[in-house]
């Protein structure tokens, strides 16, 4: 059997993950497939566990680049290290995240195989105590259209950067959106996909995403909800305007923003209530069970209104 031997640039940006770190940087340096770069983007961290660790980590092992930029933010880190990747492939692991020990290895294979240009494998949400699937998928290829649809579905493809490895080509002349706080994957995606002529979909569970109280996923409220909204928003017309053969709609992605916001403002103050005003979109395009659970929420908003007023 060919041995697949390509170099694999990983890009860790860093801030204040002390207590996970070393096992993230762990599980990315004891891979069975051992050429690799590991770009560390450290932005400004200022505890002393993830300082120590880092130090310990760039003089143990020569693959580490490391770099120290201080408030950069993750889109301004992501694209400085873009700008320092060699390898032929790349992937993205966020610093208090791990990874399964074959991860790379296989995901090479899958791509040299099947000639694509990105690769997909499944994840965990994990806790301290209990994981869960986040995607149940099966090996199969995808073409472009059928990557663009999974995408409006969730269904084997997400907007996440993590469990994917990328040809590096896909981000030529490509950059993170610098002015987005968050969910600037959301912007990005879709620029990748235009790019790709096949994807391999993996069943494997190859990458654990810590939900824990400090991370960007556990901390979502009322505001972060309404960016993700108009980040779907904002990619569903850079779709529909640069990809116009594609038929596409973000409505299952503007539910799930809106469940979101419903949610919190059920636990908000009146004054929130009041004066936030939910967004709108194509409620013909909901299945049955979505129509139901959000008219559901919106009639316990409504109760609760009627219960604060003085």
């Amino acid at each position: 059997m060919k041995v697949i031997n390509d170099l694999v640039s990983v890009i860790v940006p860093v801030y204040n993950t002390g207590i996970y770190l070393r096992k993230c940087l762990e599980s990315i340096l004891h891979q069975s497939h051992q050429n690799l770069e590991l770009i560390l983007i450290d932005d400004g961290s200022d505890d002393v566990d993830t300082l120590s660790i880092i130090d310990n980590y760039i003089d143990y092992d020569e693959r580490i680049k490391y770099y120290r930029n201080s408030n950069m933010g993750v889109s301004r880190s992501r694209n400085f290290a873009l700008s320092k990747c060699q390898g032929k492939y790349l992937c993205f692991v966020d610093s208090d995240d791990y990874i399964e020990p074959t991860m790379f290895e296989e995901m090479l294979k899958r791509l040299t195989n099947d000639n694509s240009d990105l690769a997909i494998a499944g994840a965990y949400n994990q806790t301290w105590c209990f994981r869960i699937p986040l995607n149940k998928l099966k090996d199969q290829t995808l073409n472009q259209k059928e990557l663009f649809d999974g995408l409006a579905f969730n269904q084997n493809v997400n907007n996440y950067l993590w469990a994917k490895m990328f040809r590096r080509e896909l981000f030529q002349d490509l950059n993170f959106d610098e002015t987005l706080d968050s969910f600037e994957d959301v912007d990005l995606m879709p620029k990748i996909f235009a790019k790709v002529q096949k994807a391999s979909i993996m069943k494997d569970y190859f990458y654990h995403h810590l939900k824990h109280h400090g991370s960007l996923t556990n901390a979502m409220d009322l505001n972060m909800a309404n960016d993700m909204f108009i980040a779907f928003k904002k990619q569903e017309e850079y779709i529909k305007n640069q990809l116009q053969f594609f038929e596409f709609s973000n409505h299952h992605n503007y539910y799930r923003s809106e469940i979101i916001m419903l949610f919190t403002l059920i636990f908000s103050d009146l004054e929130v209530i009041n004066t936030f005003t939910l967004p709108t979109y194509n409620l013909e395009k909901l299945s049955k069970s979505q129509t139901i659970f959000r008219e559901l929420l919106h009639k316990l908003l409504k109760q609760r209104k009627e219960i604060k007023k003085p």
